[in-house]
């Protein structure tokens, strides 16, 4: 018993001994970590403005759902309506010119409405939009605008009040003889919300 009693006794002397005084061997001291937790965000602690991703609340409409040309996309706060397409979209000034050698522009005329029952004014733009062609080529809206072309515009991003409706023009860059198959709008994370097939 009392070997046991002294191992114990010995072992933790070694033990406050590695723990306690400090030593300078000439290391660097250890970094220590830190871990912070935090309630996860609420309805009442962060608010974030509804955009064209937020009419996902309705299904999509896409694929045997696809919508027709003037057909109304009906979101969840947003109703959206591709009203026409153009293209070659004409403009008058040669120094307007498409993203890339070989594109034209594609106007889409597009009409959008917040719901007068949204809780807060939603977010849209030209970034939603995007385009396919027949041999599944993608091209998304352009960044490319101007005071006067396309006219009138479809806000290239603003929030739409409840109650209140956006319409105009975007432009899209896309290769002249590409054959247009759809329209899509998008939600921020990617997901096409609604087609609507030339």
């Amino acid at each position: 018993m009392h070997q046991r009693t002294v191992a114990a006794i010995g072992l933790v002397a070694l033990l406050a001994a590695g723990c306690g005084g400090e030593q300078d061997n000439g290391a660097e001291p250890a970094p220590s970590s830190t871990t912070t937790t935090s309630e996860p965000a609420t309805a009442d602690t962060a608010t974030e403005t509804p955009s064209a991703t937020q009419t996902t609340g309705n299904p999509a409409d896409v694929g045997a759902n696809a919508l027709a040309l003037g057909e109304t996309r009906d979101g969840l706060y947003l109703d959206t309506t591709l009203l026409e397409v153009q293209r070659p979209m004409p403009d008058d000034n040669p120094y307007r010119t498409p993203d890339a050698a070989g594109h034209e522009w594609v106007g889409l005329n597009v009409r959008s409405c917040a719901d007068a029952a949204a809780p807060q004014a939603i977010e849209v733009g030209w970034f939603d939009w995007t385009m396919q062609d027949a041999a599944d080529g993608m091209y998304p809206a352009s960044n490319s605008s101007w005071d006067d072309f396309p006219s009138p515009q479809y806000p290239t991003f603003t929030a739409v009040s409840p109650g209140s409706c956006v319409a105009g023009w975007l432009l899209v860059s896309a290769p002249a003889d590409a054959t247009m198959r759809a329209a899509f709008l998008n939600a921020s994370d990617g997901t096409v919300v609604a087609e609507w097939l030339l």
